[in-house]
């Protein structure tokens, strides 16, 4: 086995079902999953952008070549409607936002610098939302070049933006949704009884004024007795 690895990215749309069809599409067309990370949601890297990516590292057994892999992912990208200029490395121009990202990490042990394909990826160790999904599912793979292992770069590395599981992220915005709505109710509550207590006094005051009328009559009716 190759240890071949790929980077898939989105943050446009339905991100999950974006990873999916990817995955679905990866092995359809370059060769079988093998392993795969946890899916992470990230904060745009190099951008600006309201919308976090979700991540995820797979690693496949490919008998394509690094072109052959190459071509079939950037076809996986146009069909899930992406199309990205390129620069001497293979990599986009722009960072913006996408509906999906394929990126070739690593494939096994080899270096290749063309006009249309870098491999290793050149900034992946740069990049913790790439280095963390990574670390998860090879943590001693050696970098081919750098001759440092995955959980070396990501010791060292000094980027330092937010890199959480996905489900992990979920579960704590229902929390704290839950949370929002507890207080909603229990403001609604608050409410509710001092309106009530409101309420009880203006009556209690409307009661008094009554009883005291009726005794200031009374005291009046007795003057003419």
């Amino acid at each position: 086995m190759k240890e071949v690895f790929i980077l898939l990215g989105s943050n446009l749309g339905e991100r999950g079902d974006f990873l999916l069809k990817a995955k679905k599409l990866i092995s359809l067309n370059t060769g079988s999953i093998v392993n795969e990370s946890a899916v992470y949601e990230t904060q745009p890297w190099g951008f600006d952008d309201p919308i976090a990516f979700l991540n995820q590292v797979v690693e496949i057994d490919t008998d394509l070549s690094p072109s052959g892999l190459l071509e079939q992912l950037l076809a996986i990208e146009a069909q899930l409607g992406r199309i990205r200029p390129f620069d001497s490395c293979g990599c986009s121009v722009t960072y913006a936002g996408r509906t999906i990202d394929l990126d070739i990490l690593f494939y096994g042990q080899r270096l290749l610098f063309t006009d249309n394909l870098m491999i290793p990826h050149p900034r992946l160790h740069e990049r913790r939302f790439t280095l963390v999904p990574l670390n998860e599912i090879a943590p001693g793979f050696t970098h081919p070049l750098l001759k440092k292992t995955i959980s070396s770069l990501l010791y060292e590395c000094a980027d330092k933006s937010e890199v959480e599981t996905w489900e992990q992220m979920k579960e704590c915005r229902n929390a704290n949704n839950a949370n929002n709505a507890n207080n909603a109710n229990n403001a609604n509550n608050a409410s509710n009884a001092s309106n009530a207590n409101n309420a009880d006094n203006a009556d209690n005051a409307d009661k008094a004024e009554n009883a005291g009328s009726v005794e200031n009559e009374g005291i009046k009716n007795t003057r003419f007795v």
